[in-house]
């Protein structure tokens, strides 16, 4: 196999990530939303260390499918939501309303310090072996024991993150290709090339050798079969904005929109495209959990009203009760 040949060139206003007291940081401050992985995402300017900006930043994180005005709701348990569409509005009496969302406290908060003496947490991702099928999800595996350790001197270092990552491949599919990048990280300066650039082209070239290529039309193909079971609302999101973003589909896209609506059983699904039609996937989104929420609640009410329905009708159950004359006669 023939090595690969990388040259890291040191651009003149990146400075190497320095070891220091044990805190993992790098000489020039971190850009936003990076971590442990380095991705170098930025993010709109705002006041560090206050509550509006670990907000800002959560959203940006989350942008594609967040709900603004609360998270992802649990199971449906019966109880409607607070003037839900296809129900009555509020909930019952005595029953407990939908939480209300906590809003970011104003102003600055004192940032949490770094322990002194901190050490490795959590367990090493899975070994790689050079399936492609789990390849994404290898590195995804590595960054989140980066991000859980990167307290630790050394584990905020460029060089460092590809050494522990390569001891993590192993087998003949992924041993010429770790054997490449070990002499790569031989020819480097443990100094002066210790730079965040280190770690973006070590991605870059995994994902070129490792990633799966039919992995985006797996998903489309998939994604075109995702139905919901009801009431299982909440799974039904959940495996539909995965495939979604493995598809590479934009949230608000008309294909967003037609796909997620063909997986809707019928009755939730009239339910959802009736007036005031969603325009955002969002909307579309909360008003599926919303029909889902009032007709989970129908059902209870009428399972509770007539336990025996379907049986014998109006004349078990609560109806039982009544008073029954067998031989009515007109006065």
């Amino acid at each position: 196999m023939a090595t690969s040949s990388i040259t890291i060139q040191q651009p003149a206003d990146i400075q190497p990530v320095t070891q220091g007291g044990g805190d993992g940081s790098s000489s020039k401050g971190k850009s936003s939303g990076s971590g442990a992985t380095g991705t170098g995402s930025t993010t709109t300017a705002t006041a560090t260390g206050t509550a509006a900006s670990v907000n800002l930043k959560l959203k940006a994180s989350l942008g594609r499918y967040s709900t603004p005005s609360r998270g992802r709701s649990g199971p449906p348990s019966g109880g409607p939501p607070s003037g839900g569409s296809g129900g009555p509005g509020g909930n019952p009496p005595g029953a407990p309303g939908p939480p209300t969302p906590v809003p970011p406290a104003q102003g600055g908060q004192q940032p949490v310090a770094r322990a002194a003496d901190v050490k490795s947490m959590g367990g090493l991702p899975q070994v790689f072996t050079g399936d492609c099928l789990i390849a994404d999800d290898f590195i995804k595996e590595v960054k989140g024991y980066l991000r859980l350790n990167q307290d630790i001197a050394g584990y905020n270092s460029p060089i460092k993150k590809v050494a522990l990552t390569l001891t993590l491949m192993k087998g003949p599919q992924v041993a010429g290709w770790t054997r490449d990048m070990g002499t790569w990280l031989d020819t480097l300066d443990p100094v002066l090339d210790n730079i965040p650039d280190v770690w973006d082209q070590f991605l870059y070239e995994f994902s070129q050798q490792f990633q799966d290529s039919q992995r985006e039309n797996r998903a489309r193909g998939k994604i075109e079969h995702c139905t919901m079971r009801f009431p299982e609302i909440n799974d039904y999101i959940a495996r539909f904005e995965d495939l979604s973003c493995i598809a590479g589909y934009d949230a608000n896209s008309g294909a967003v929109f037609q796909l997620f609506t063909k997986g809707l059983p019928d009755d939730i699904l009239k339910e959802v495209l009736t007036s005031p039609t969603p325009t955002t996937y969002i909307d579309l989104k909360d008003k599926a959990i919303s029909a889902t929420r009032s007709k989970v609640l129908i059902n209870n009410i009428l399972r509770t009203c007539n336990p025996n329905k379907g049986a014998g009708g109006f004349n078990q159950g609560v109806f039982n009760t009544f008073p029954q004359s067998n031989n009515f006669q007109r006065p």
